[in-house]
């Protein structure tokens, strides 16, 4: 059974799309997150306050996104039911 839910055209776009967000934010937001805590002067209020807008972000982006993948990931493989059944 072949169930897409999207166009073929804008699964493959929105697959390509967040794999690249997904490491692009990984990476970006663990610089972010390593240079507030290692750099001495870059440790003031307003950064902290960036970096904690960071650690979930970075949450998202390392473990959100890549089930959004997989899920495409099925959709294009057209067993979007195999994570209910």
């Amino acid at each position: 059974m072949v169930c897409y839910l999207l166009p073929l055209a804008q699964l493959y776009g929105m697959l390509v799309v967040n794999v690249l967000s997904t490491f692009i934010g990984t990476i970006g937001n663990m610089l972010v997150i390593v240079t507030v805590l290692t750099n001495r002067t870059l440790q003031i209020i307003s950064n902290f306050w960036l970096m904690s807008l960071a650690v979930p972000d970075l949450l998202v982006t390392a473990l959100g996104q890549p089930v959004f993948v997989v899920f495409l990931g099925l959709q294009i493989g057209g067993e979007c039911n195999a994570i209910l059944s």
